[in-house]
């Protein structure tokens, strides 16, 4: 498995959220890395699933910065091929996830 990640948010407590891509089979998911006082197990979850569960905390805020980022700021507009290849498929990939709460937080970043 060839796996790109970038983390996107880290909590005061050592906790690290990190947005990945899985380069073989294109699978966008959220990896949670928890601090070792808290039994430090390690979680994936899809990024539709990961933006649409419980209130808005500063880790969902940090991934809706960094994926307006790379959408230029407009949810709606893809990056083009030249620019990113792969992000073209990882966006499509979140939108496809995304339930209509988390489209609106998208909207609202």
């Amino acid at each position: 498995m060839s796996m790109k990640s970038r983390e996107h948010y880290s909590s005061p407590n050592g906790d690290r959220w990190l947005l990945c891509h899985d380069t073989d089979t294109q699978r966008v998911f959220i990896k949670h890395e928890p601090n070792a006082r808290s039994g430090g197990h390690v979680s994936e979850m899809a990024v539709g699933t990961f933006l649409s569960r419980g209130p808005l905390n500063p880790e969902h805020q940090a991934l809706l910065r960094l994926i307006t980022t790379l959408t230029d700021g407009d949810v709606h507009t893809t990056v083009p091929r030249e620019r990113a290849p792969h992000l073209d498929r990882a966006y499509e990939s979140i939108i496809r996830e995304a339930e209509p709460r988390t489209l609106h937080r998208l909207r609202a970043a």
